[in-house]
């Protein structure tokens, strides 16, 4: 799998020429075209470049969650090179030095999940999901991820071939599905365990792997290691298991069970994952992971069902899955939530004011001689609106955030020009005396005209239609920052000596009975 490329040599394809700038790695290099542009470029003769790029163009243009085929190199005195589209960085990279938001994490999942859903369509598995083969950009001002593309398509198999039905070997050991790991068949299914694994990476962040075993990577028992891990977590392994196993893979399992429920050891290792508690983790992150990582590849979802799924109902925000705190509680939330929950203070109070001000003057516009419906009905729009975005603040108080800031521009807008202009329609009828016909007489009241009711009603409405404004600007430079990219997350700082792990040292095991039996299949 050597390469004969070397720094700054040329190389002519289809659709431009490149110049090789930097080696990434053994056949991986850097690359720029004629107009300046970055490139990835693999060469090698190995079956599995062959496979990426006969996968790429099969799916080019059908799967926008799936990296790019940008070109081929052409000539036949080198080895086979493809030209692939260059992304910033990958997500293990980013992971290992913080922790995805909600907002990134829903994203990267529905990316993966969509390139997913082409590829199981036409019956092809992945088979190497992870974090460093989800790659992404930045931001302009690298603060958050705006794009996710799946790669590294070199083992993509079809879900009958050879290597599915006789269990071949695949991916990364801690992000492989049980059903791999025991050598048994494997077929699409297996992809969507791996995004859950990953997905659980992202969400605690800094080098935490749920399933890496405590023993290294050539010790004999890894694989075994891994597979207790899994019972730990989302275990027992069922018992429809009978129908993929043979006998001997059926007294692995049961000895697996029998470990981690303390039946072999007298102590019960068993930390069921929907057993999280909210500061660890949120209850609708835990339970959209317990509906993907099923042991029994039978059970779990597919990925258009996924993708059908309510957790993406809710784009999630600039904050961790769970408080930052609830793994190390040496470390604190960033400066930068204090921040936001300044800002959200802020919105909060003026809703408050607001509807307070609205109430106020429509208690005034009612009391008038006349009733004011000029005043009250745009008032009555604010007093309800402003409710209910005060409702939906003090609802997700934790994320400091309420209804969407572009859908706070629109009716904020609309909400203050109407209270606006009916304020500047009634404000100078003020000083107009009012006649009015009995049937036999005319009678004519400057009361109702000076009356201190009205003046009030519309001096109030004046100072509602302010608040609105004030709330209408906010709201636009929510919405400009977060589509710069500009709004801040609360990932904490990189810590080497952080828990390993998505629990709190002192939580205790969960034990499913008091005096666990041995089990077997």
């Amino acid at each position: 799998m050597t390469t004969t490329l070397r720094l700054g040599q040329i190389l002519k394809g289809t659709l431009s020429t490149y110049t090789l700038t930097k080696q990434l790695q053994g056949s991986v290099w850097l690359a720029t075209n004629l107009a300046g542009e970055k490139s990835i470029i693999k060469s090698v003769r190995h079956r599995r470049l062959e496979n990426e790029r006969d996968v790429l163009k099969r799916f080019q243009g059908r799967a926008p969650g799936l990296r790019e085929l940008v070109d081929e190199i052409e000539g036949a005195e080198e080895a086979p090179a493809i030209v692939l589209k260059h992304l910033d960085d990958d997500a293990l990279n980013i992971s290992s030095a913080r922790r995805f938001t909600r907002a990134e994490v829903t994203y990267v999942a529905k990316t993966v999940l969509e390139a997913l859903e082409v590829l199981h369509g036409e019956g092809f598995v992945h088979t190497d999901i992870k974090p460093d083969n989800i790659l992404v950009n930045y931001s302009e001002q690298k603060t958050r991820v705006v794009t996710a593309r799946l790669a590294d398509l070199g083992n993509t198999v079809p879900n009958d071939s050879e290597y599915a039905r006789d269990g071949f070997p695949i991916g990364a050991p801690i992000f492989r599905s049980s059903e791999a790991a025991l050598r048994l068949p494997w077929g699409c299914a297996t992809d969507i365990w791996s995004l859950g694994t990953t997905l659980i990476s992202l969400i605690w962040g800094l080098n935490f792997h749920i399933f890496k075993p405590d023993v290294p990577f050539d010790h004999e028992e890894h694989e075994l290691e891994i597979l207790m891990k899994h019972c730990q977590f989302f275990g027992p392994y069922p018992l429809s298991y009978k129908d993929l196993a043979d006998l001997e893979t059926q007294n692995v399992l049961a000895h697996v069970m029998n470990t981690i429920g303390g039946a072999t050891t007298g102590k019960d290792l068993r930390k069921p994952f929907y057993l999280a508690g909210e500061k660890e983790i949120l209850k609708e992150d835990r339970e959209f992971l317990g509906r993907v990582m099923k042991l029994d590849p039978r059970d779990r979802p597919t990925a258009r069902e996924l993708l059908g799924d309510k957790w993406f109902e809710d784009p999630g925000d600039d904050f961790p899955s769970g408080r930052v705190d609830a793994m190390d509680p040496s470390l604190k939330q960033p400066g930068v939530r204090n921040e936001l929950k300044r800002l959200w203070v802020t919105k909060l109070s003026l809703r408050c004011i607001s509807s307070t001000v609205c109430l106020i003057a429509i208690g005034f516009s009612a009391a008038t001689h006349f009733i004011e419906i000029i005043l009250l009905a745009p008032a009555s729009i604010i007093l309800v609106w402003n409710t209910t975005e005060g409702i939906a603040l003090i609802v997700r108080r934790r994320v400091y955030k309420g209804i969407l800031p572009g859908v706070c521009v629109g009716v904020d807008l609309l909400l203050w020009l109407a209270l606006g202009v009916c304020a500047a329609i009634t404000g100078p009828t003020v000083g107009l005396p009012y006649h009015y016909y009995t049937g036999s007489y005319y009678y004519s009241y400057d009361y109702y005209s000076f009356s201190t009711y009205r003046i009030i009603a519309v001096a109030l409405s004046i100072l509602a239609t302010l608040l609105q404004i004030s709330l209408f600007i906010i709201a636009c430079v929510e919405t400009h920052r977060r589509r710069k990219g500009v709004v801040p997350f609360a990932s904490p700082p990189f810590n080497s000596n952080q828990q390993s792990g998505p629990f709190n040292p002192n939580q205790p095991h969960y034990a499913f009975h008091p005096n666990p039996e041995p089990v077997s299949f």
